[in-house]
């Protein structure tokens, strides 16, 4: 065959054919040169014209990638088709060829755009771009095109994210595997994606079985991506989530305890979130009493373990502690029995260097501050049952020898000798710590420490107290029936913070100290305050108020002959009145916002304002019986009883007004076919206004007809009556008359009705007046 080519060579002298020949032998080779001389032998030229490609030339020519035109006696041969196919299938070329289009699957556009897109960190903010307007079917081919020319992980990290935001866990995972396949690796931020987009799915269980086994591929020793405590804490996360405490655990015990991957403050904080979690239970959670009881101690048995683990990376500087991981330790704690929540103090010295400010539970000086303190609350469900004074912690391995008492779990710990670094080593106290001692102390009821460690978090610490640390301080008041220190606490807090909370737990607090002789002055002060700071008065507080007017004893100014003043029912008398007084313009400002349609009530629902109304209600029925508690019980002299007489009658009137109007909403809503009582903004201003206008004339058609009853003489009588128009009225018609006319002055004051609704409501009350007179005749 060598010998034939070289022949053929020898003999021609063409450039086409010499091309031809080099081609079939050496394959497709442009760049090699051949001379442009020619002969003119006829015969060899004749000879020449034969293609030794004759069979590629029955199909279709393909284009050169090169860019030279096809001819016909220059094409490829089939293996060199094959050869070129192949390469192209393999997505390799060699270097002297030029790089390959853009694959036909891509459209023109798309094409374009990634010409300028050849930067991964542009192609990802384009990306990004795209999926903001949750145009992902772009994104998602835009990143596929470009995964055959460059390395675009990130791209595919926002394509996986956005997925994750959706909900679609199983499409993101399928994106995942997509990119694997596209030789795109993923990276550390791959993973925390897809375990912080678990970790926020709506279903944690499902989640936890598509995670776990990702964790576990990275853990293996083939995987180039090792995870580290940022993937570890996010799949935690999903642990907590899914209430999977065992596999919360065993990945905490498979960390190591130094490097990248050992566990943080934020790894522990997790953890203890959990357990404290799964200590209490659900809202919906049908353990029984003793499986919750049972799950509690488990959960505070591995909580002492594991903070022992940390004191110890703690003293030697491996582990960073802050207010977060103490708080979430210490409401752990809270959720346990007496000895739990006392162990929450020594937990603050020891964490953050506060000195107790009460004896350790179960000492003789403890004793002396705390009458309680000898008969400690047993954990909840434990009631009939004995714990031991120093219990202890047994270690997985059971010998006796490695217990540790619960009271070395909180020693304080060394700090270094360096002042630079003791800044450094305690936690800083805050909002949340000082929350979490003032939840302890109210369930010890130690009100003078509570009062203590205020003044060392506020002074000494400058911490700022938020309102739920002020709710806290005067929920340990109100325990301690200390109206005065509540009312000097509120004074302190912020106008814009004040809450209808807030006036509530301190007016509580004043009910609570009733037998004290200021409270009744502190409770004015709250209403002060109250009417100063909020815009719409608050009606449970002026009942309280009302309440303490009422129950907290007055004593005469005169001492006795003890040298003790005694209780005065005159002064008694003075302070009630005083306090009717006062809600007098709360009152007025109640029935204003009624009657002038204030734009906060318009926003409330039709419940809120029947609420609204009701309560407006209740508060004037308790002013009323304390009108009346001042007139019959001789709290005042009698020269103010027809002063407090006619304050009583316009708070009735306006009680009156009201039923009469509901009932006839209730009417309405029952012809609607409506069965809830929706007040509308014309009966609310009707309700409040103290005003009458003229009342309209009823017509005769409007007037149904009274079907009588058949009964012997009643019909006679009914009809004599008929036919005799100008006899003298009998006693019947005279008191109809009377209670048509007290019909017409509660039309009257129907102000805000328009003229039908008017009529229809007097047709009611005409009706059903004569229903009953016919009736009572009979």
């Amino acid at each position: 065959m060598k010998d034939f080519i070289f022949r053929k060579l020898a003999m021609s002298t063409c450039k086409a054919c010499m091309r031809g020949y080099l081609r079939t032998f050496v394959g497709d080779l442009h760049q090699l040169s051949i001379s442009s001389r020619s002969k003119p032998t006829h015969g060899v030229s004749r000879r020449s014209t034969r293609s030794y490609t004759s069979f590629a030339a029955k199909e279709k020519l393909k284009p050169d990638l090169s860019g030279h035109r096809n001819k016909v006696g220059d094409g490829p041969t089939s293996n060199t088709n094959a050869r070129r196919e192949w390469i192209e299938s393999r997505g390799v070329r060699p270097a002297w060829k030029e790089k390959a289009g853009v694959a036909s699957s891509i459209d023109r556009e798309t094409a374009q755009e990634l010409k300028h897109l050849q930067d991964p960190l542009k192609l990802a903010d384009f990306i990004r771009k795209k999926l903001q307007k949750d145009n992902f079917e772009d994104a998602q081919k835009f990143v596929r095109a470009a995964s055959k020319h460059s390395q675009c992980v990130v791209s595919w990290n926002h394509l996986i994210s956005w997925q994750l935001s959706k909900g679609s866990l199983n499409a993101a995972l399928k994106t995942y595997n997509e990119m694997k396949k596209r030789a795109q690796f993923p990276d550390g931020h791959t993973y925390s994606i897809i375990f912080n987009g678990c970790s926020m799915h709506p279903s944690p269980d499902h989640a936890l079985g598509k995670a776990l086994p990702i964790y576990h591929s990275m853990s293996s020793e083939k995987s180039p991506i090792k995870p580290t405590v940022v993937h570890v804490n996010a799949l935690l996360k999903l642990c907590a989530r899914a209430l999977n405490t065992e596999a919360l655990l065993a990945i905490v015990a498979e960390m190591p305890s130094k490097g990248v991957g050992s566990p943080n403050n934020l790894t522990y904080t997790t953890v203890f979130n959990a357990l404290r979690f799964f200590a209490t239970g659900g809202m919906r959670d049908t353990l029984t009493p003793m499986l919750k009881r049972q799950n509690s101690e488990k959960a505070m048995l591995e909580a002492r373990h594991i903070w022992v683990e940390i004191t110890k990376r703690w003293a030697q500087g491996d582990i960073f502690l802050d207010e977060e991981l103490v708080s979430a330790f210490g409401r752990l704690l809270l959720q346990g029995g007496r000895r739990d929540i006392d162990d929450i103090l020594s937990l603050i010295e020891q964490t953050m260097n506060i000195p107790r400010q009460v004896p350790r539970l179960g000492t003789v000086a403890r004793k002396a501050v705390d009458p309680l303190a000898s008969t400690p609350k047993l954990s909840p469900g434990t009631e009939g049952e004995t714990t031991s004074d120093s219990p202890v912690l047994e270690q997985p391995n059971g010998d006796p020898q490695q217990e540790i008492a619960v009271a070395d779990l909180f020693q304080p710990v060394k700090a270094p000798t360096s002042p630079g670094q003791r800044r450094g080593v305690f936690a800083k106290p805050g909002q949340n710590s000082l929350s979490l001692v003032l939840e302890a102390l109210l369930e010890l009821k130690l009100k003078e420490a509570a009062q203590k460690y205020w003044q060392v978090f506020t002074t000494q610490h400058n911490v700022q107290p938020d309102l739920e640390n002020f709710h806290a301080y005067l929920r340990i008041l109100r325990v301690a029936r200390a109206s005065n220190e509540a009312t000097n606490v509120l004074q302190r807090i912020p106008m814009q913070d004040l809450k209808y909370s807030t006036f509530r737990i301190a007016m509580a607090a004043c009910r609570r100290d009733k037998l004290n002789r200021n409270a009744f002055a502190n409770g004015g002060r709250l209403l002060d305050l109250m009417q100063t700071a909020l815009r719409e008065p608050d009606i449970p507080f002026l009942e309280d108020y009302l309440e303490l007017a009422i129950t907290a004893p007055a004593y005469s100014k005169k001492a006795s002959s003890s040298g003790k003043s005694d209780w005065s029912k005159l002064e008694q008398g003075k302070q009630i009145q005083r306090a009717l007084e006062r809600l007098n313009p709360s009152l007025l400002n109640l029935k204003a916002m009624l009657h002038f349609e204030d734009p906060l009530l318009a926003e409330k629902t039709p419940h809120e304002r029947n609420k609204l109304v009701d309560s407006i209600l209740s508060l004037t029925r308790r002013m009323i019986s304390s009108y009346d508690l001042l007139v019959h019980k001789a709290f005042v002299p009698r020269d103010f009883h027809r002063a407090l007489k006619e304050q009583r009658g316009k708070l009735s009137a306006f009680v009156a007004r009201h039923k009469i109007l509901k009932n006839a909403e209730q009417d309405r809503s029952k012809w609607k076919g409506d069965n809830a009582l929706n007040w509308s903004a014309d009966a609310l201003a009707v309700i409040a206004s103290p005003e009458a206008i003229p009342s309209f004339e009823v017509s005769e058609k409007d007037t149904p007809p009274i079907t009588l009853p058949k009964k012997r003489g009643f019909a006679t009588k009914a009809r004599s009556q008929i036919q005799t128009p100008t006899m003298q009225p009998s006693v019947a018609e005279v008191r109809r008359s009377k209670k048509r006319g007290a019909i017409n002055e509660i039309r009257t004051e129907t102000a805000a009705f328009n003229e039908k609704d008017i009529i229809q409501l007097s047709n009611e009350a005409a009706r059903d007046l004569n229903f009953k007179e016919q009736k009572a005749a009979a």
